[in-house]
């Protein structure tokens, strides 16, 4: 393990992932908005629902397995063992190319059931060419390996402002050139991945082909297998009540009210992700946390500080949404006015749990509690659905967003409990949050000096 300090680590991986993040959020930001410019809302809303059953699919990649594959490769370099974090990833990427490949297919030629549920032969269509970004999805687990697991913070921010880059120059040109529709900007999408999959292949093939040194195809005694047996199968029911969880409200909502109604209450959503997405403060915990899981002590002040600080940014972060949201969209987007409650609503959680709520995921994570994360989310489900059920025909898109909040709430109060008695820490413990102690000092003073190196090397 490396002997640089747990927080020198993480501020170095906030600012620069920050300061990437910065410049990608402002192409992402023109390219989501270029998207809902270029679409009426009720083709934004077949958009957002055709990307939820991509979306859906990718469950059956095993994606949510990704974080813990990378998280076992992570602890074996720690410990010198580079054939078996080799042999994890090689197996791993075997077994994600062959389902990509048999999803393609499954989408390719049962696109039409969901075509005749909207009556519209069009959608088949979109369905075949969205399909495509699950086959890119299996492919690209090698590169959020070897970025992640070597830490290459730098990289990943250089590649995801490329890859917005190149969206932005295929829509500015359907924009320009073209009629604009939902197969073009479905058509610009995947392009955009596959040019950036290019694009990652030729910088980091060097690095890439170490990891396949020896591969070969494996069916037989296979290391993932033991993975899975152990922690996959909470795992694989936690990513499906995720998905299930997040795309329900959306097929709720086009149930019940409509698919403008999608597109309003996405629009709304989105403005929220996007703020929230500014600072990519929980990815570099999540890489960090494995470090120090055998070190009870160092874990517990993570905790308490990672909660502080992720607390603080999402109020400063909510209050500018506050002022700017509204005005955005007032001037930009008129025909989306009616998103700026949803927008309003979803605020309330950066402003009080949503840190701690992310911060006690990431450590129950890396202390394997797949069993409780994945009960959890059966709880969470359940709510989303009844109080969706309830509050939807009450408040309309507004009752999504709200259930959205109470749902996180009571979230937020079962894990950190959780966290609380896996750490053996007492609930007064938690009060170090409202407190300046000599600890902030100390992590103040690494942000300025990892922050001044930077501009000297400029």
């Amino acid at each position: 393990m490396e002997n640089k300090s747990l927080t020198q680590e993480a501020v170095k991986g906030v600012v620069v992932l920050g300061s990437w993040n910065t410049l990608t959020k402002f192409f992402s930001l023109a390219n989501s908005f270029i998207v809902i410019y270029l679409l009426s809302v009720y083709e934004y809303g077949i958009y957002v629902l055709i990307m939820s059953v991509i979306s859906i699919s990718e469950i059956f990649l095993f994606e949510s397995m990704d974080q813990l594959m990378i998280t076992d490769v992570i602890i074996e370099k720690s410990k010198e063992q580079f054939q078996k974090a080799r042999l994890i990833f090689q197996e791993y990427y075997q077994l994600k190319v062959i389902l990509g490949v048999v999803l393609f297919l499954i989408l390719l030629f049962g696109s039409h059931i969901i075509a005749d549920y909207f009556g519209n032969r069009s959608i088949s269509i979109f369905i075949k060419l969205a399909s495509l970004l699950v086959l890119s999805s299996a492919i690209q687990i090698i590169f959020a390996f070897y970025l992640r697991v070597n830490r290459k913070f730098n990289l990943i921010g250089i590649f995801a402002i490329i890859q917005e880059i190149i969206r932005l120059i295929l829509l500015l040109s359907v924009f320009f050139f073209f009629t604009p529709g939902v197969a073009k900007i479905l058509a610009v999408t995947v392009l955009t991945t596959y040019i950036i999959i290019f694009i990652r292949l030729i910088v980091l093939f060097k690095e890439i082909k170490k990891w396949f040194i020896g591969f070969k195809l494996r069916f037989k005694n296979l290391i993932i297998y033991q993975i899975f047996k152990q922690h996959g199968k909470w795992r694989i029911a936690t990513s499906f009540l995720t998905k299930f969880q997040k795309d329900i409200r959306l097929w709720l909502i086009q149930l019940f009210i409509g698919t403008e109604a999608v597109a309003i209450y996405n629009f709304g959503r989105n403005l929220y992700l996007h703020l929230d997405s500014v600072l990519p403060i929980n990815k570099v915990i999540l890489q960090l946390i494995p470090n120090i899981i055998t070190d009870k002590e160092r874990l517990k002040r993570t905790f308490i500080y990672a909660t502080k600080y992720l607390t603080l940014v999402h109020i400063f972060m909510a209050l500018g949404g506050l002022i700017a949201g509204p005005i955005f969209v007032y001037f930009l987007f008129p025909d989306y006015l009616y998103s700026i409650p949803v927008f309003y609503i979803l605020l309330l959680m950066p402003c009080s749990f949503q840190g701690l709520f992310k911060v006690t995921d990431n450590i129950l994570f890396s202390l394997r509690e797949q069993r409780f994360l994945s009960l959890s989310l059966i709880l969470r489900a359940t709510i989303t659905t009844l109080v969706s059920l309830i509050m939807l025909p009450l408040f309309g898109i507004y009752g999504i967003a709200m259930e959205r909040v109470i749902t996180l709430f009571f979230t937020t109060i079962i894990f950190t409990r959780k966290t609380l008695k896996s750490l053996g820490m007492k609930f007064k413990e938690l009060f170090e949050i409202f407190r300046v102690t000599s600890e902030d000092k100390v992590y103040f003073k690494n942000m300025l000096k990892i922050i001044n190196l930077k501009r000297l090397k400029k």
